[in-house]
């Protein structure tokens, strides 16, 4: 396709955001032109795996630490998803539930407890499980 130049209404290669040929018409100062707007993820999406670049050491380091403190970084987590609790009402009580739950998941917490706190909807029973696995770890 080709490129256009909008201000001027003149055609440059690769000189402008907008390819000719869709409906959206763009007005310049001399005429109107039909333009689209590039996807500015469709290099993105078209690389696989192999082409992408590779991670940095620092990068590295940032996942393997990440991984090594998920347990602390998900505690911290719970406890102001507690604090969410007590101040929620309504639909955004549900979602913070909801939030709840998945943090007790991945803190590994049999599902049967998980149902049971979200089912009691009592913040007060989280935070007492908040504290023991403070102490416990």
């Amino acid at each position: 396709m080709e490129w256009i130049e909008i201000v001027r209404g003149t055609s440059l290669s690769k000189s402008a955001w907008f390819k000719k040929g869709s409906g959206t018409v763009v007005r310049s100062t001399l005429r109107a032109v039909p333009a689209t707007v590039p996807d500015p993820f469709l290099n993105h999406a078209s690389k696989s795996r192999e082409q992408m670049a590779k991670r940095s050491a620092y990068q590295e380091r940032a996942i393997k630490n990440y991984y090594k403190n998920r347990d602390a970084i998900m505690l911290q987590r719970l406890g102001e998803l507690v604090t969410d609790l007590y101040l929620a009402e309504g639909k955004s009580r549900a979602r913070v539930w909801q939030r709840v739950s998945v943090a007790l998941e991945k803190l590994e917490i049999p599902p049967r407890r998980i149902e049971h706190l979200v089912q009691s909807d009592n913040p007060e029973l989280v935070a007492n499980l908040l504290k023991e696995l403070m102490s416990g770890a």
